[in-house]
């Protein structure tokens, strides 16, 4: 009988070991809170540091293989926290996502962090998803950490909208 509770604890474990390889994480956010000046290209407040951080500390052991950001010192501060954390590099992407950068994001197949703009981060989730799931954010938020999870296969991708940091203005 004791054999036999084991057998089954390790055809458990083995069975989530493989459902855990069979699908990934893509993590979407909107760059944290962005300064006044300089008007084109401002960097983030004291309160986008800290949400910078705290975006660190949720992600850091999610196993974020590959980090994305827009050309933007906002996106870049964003994301650099977690980046230094994990010894990775920031990928810059078009300002505008199209096929070809999301064809690219789910060949990898890992855990990834996309950071992007209010107008920008409903086309990315879109995408990824397959399907209509948001529209532009409002200037006023920042606190979204959409979560689009792809699994290998024909399985549609899911779709979590989580909150993060402070909790923004509506």
């Amino acid at each position: 009988m004791k054999y036999c509770f084991y057998r089954v604890i390790v055809f458990l474990l083995c069975i989530t070991v493989v459902l855990q390889a069979c699908s990934y994480r893509v993590y979407v956010v909107r760059h944290a809170e962005k300064a006044t000046e300089p008007a084109n290209d401002p960097s983030l407040t004291t309160e986008g540091s800290q949400r910078a951080e705290t975006l660190k500390e949720k992600l850091k052991k999610k196993k974020v293989a590959a980090i994305y950001s827009t050309n933007t010192i906002r996106t870049m501060k964003t994301c650099e926290p977690l980046a230094k954390q994990l010894n990775i590099s920031i990928i810059n992407y078009p300002g505008k996502p199209g096929a070809a950068f999301i064809d690219s994001v789910k060949q990898k197949r890992k855990s990834q962090l996309i950071v992007g703009h209010s107008n920008t981060v409903d086309d990315l989730v879109n995408m990824l998803t397959g399907r209509h799931i948001l529209d532009d954010l409002p200037e006023t938020i920042y606190d979204n950490l959409f979560v689009v999870k792809i699994y290998r296969g024909k399985r549609a991708p899911s779709f979590t909208n989580l909150k993060y940091g402070k909790r923004s203005a509506e």
